[in-house]
C-alpha cells in the first residue's frame, strides 16, 4: 500500500482588528486552533519509498499550502495518515486554502463515519478511539511509547514554543518538531495496519449490473476489472450511470 503521511504546524495570526480580538476572547477560541484565526507554519509529509520526511516551514503561507497540495496531487497514493488529522489537520488546511484563494484540486475524506478499508484517509488517533466519541483521544507521544516506537520528545514544542519560533524565524526548530511527529505517526501507521481489513469487494450482483449498464451505454468494461472494485466504488459507478 502507498501511503502519505502528513503533519501540520501552526501558529496564531496576528490580529489587529478589536472587533475580531472580542470575538475570540468570547468564544473562548484557542488562537492557534482555528484557521481562521492561525496559519499553517509548517507541513510535514513522508512520501511513498522515502525514509525522512519533506517538512517544509516559512512565512510565504501560500507557498506552503500551495506545495503541499502539489506533492500529494502528483504522488501516487492510497492512504492519507494524520495523527487527528479528520478534526485538524485536514480541515485546517481546507479552510485555510479556501481564506487563501488556493484550489487543493484533490478530494481528502474527513467523514468519521467512512470505514478505514474505504476511506482515503486513515486518523491513526481517531482508530485508537476504537472510532467513537466515548473514548478518550491519548497524545501521539503516548502512543508510540505503547507501541514501543523511538520518539524524541526533546525536539517536542509547545503551541506557544512554535508560535514563539516561527516569530523569530527559527524555523529549522519547528521543521523538526514536526518531521519527528510524522515519522511517528507513519510507524504508528505501520503497526495499526494488519488491524486495518481489505475493501469489501463489489458483490456478483452489482458486477451484473454494472456489466448490462454498461453494454446499454456502450460503455467498455472488462468483467475482471469490475470484480475488483470495491463496494463502495460500485455503487458509485451505478449512481452515476444509472438507467432513468
Amino acid at each position: 500500500m502507498n501511503y502519505i503521511a502528513l503533519d501540520i504546524e501552526t501558529a496564531p495570526l496576528q490580529i489587529s482588528d478589536e472587533v475580531v480580538i472580542d470575538y475570540q476572547i468570547r468564544k473562548r477560541f484557542k488562537r492557534n486552533l482555528h484557521p481562521a484565526f492561525a496559519r499553517v507554519v509548517a507541513v510535514g509529509l513522508l512520501l511513498p519509498g522515502e525514509d525522512y520526511p519533506l517538512t517544509r516551514s516559512g512565512a510565504n503561507e501560500i507557498n506552503l499550502i500551495k506545495s503541499t497540495w502539489d506533492s500529494i496531487r502528483k504522488t501516487s497514493w492510497d492512504k492519507l495518515v494524520t495523527w487527528n488529522g479528520l478534526r485538524f489537520d485536514i480541515p485546517f488546511l481546507k479552510v485555510r486554502s479556501r481564506l487563501l484563494g488556493i484550489t487543493p484540486n484533490i478530494s481528502v475524506d474527513t467523514s468519521k463515519y467512512s470505514s478505514p478499508e474505504d476511506s482515503n484517509h486513515i486518523d491513526c488517533m481517531w482508530l485508537l478511539q476504537g472510532e467513537c466519541n466515548e473514548i478518550p483521544p491519548i497524545s501521539l507521544e503516548i502512543a508510540a511509547r505503547l507501541f514501543g516506537i523511538k520518539y524524541d520528545e526533546s525536539k517536542k514544542l509547545t503551541p506557544l514554543e512554535i508560535s514563539e519560533c516561527f516569530e523569530a524565524g527559527k524555523y529549522s526548530s519547528i521543521e523538526e518538531c514536526c518531521s519527528e511527529d510524522v515519522k511517528a505517526t507513519a510507524k504508528i501507521f505501520e503497526k495499526l495496519l494488519p488491524t486495518i481489513g481489505t475493501k469489501p469487494l463489489a458483490t456478483k450482483k452489482q458486477v451484473s449490473y454494472i456489466i448490462d449498464i454498461a453494454k446499454k451505454l456502450n460503455i467498455e468494461l472488462d468483467r475482471p476489472e469490475v470484480e475488483s472494485w470495491s463496494k463502495k466504488e460500485a455503487s458509485e459507478w451505478i449512481d452515476k450511470h444509472k438507467l432513468t
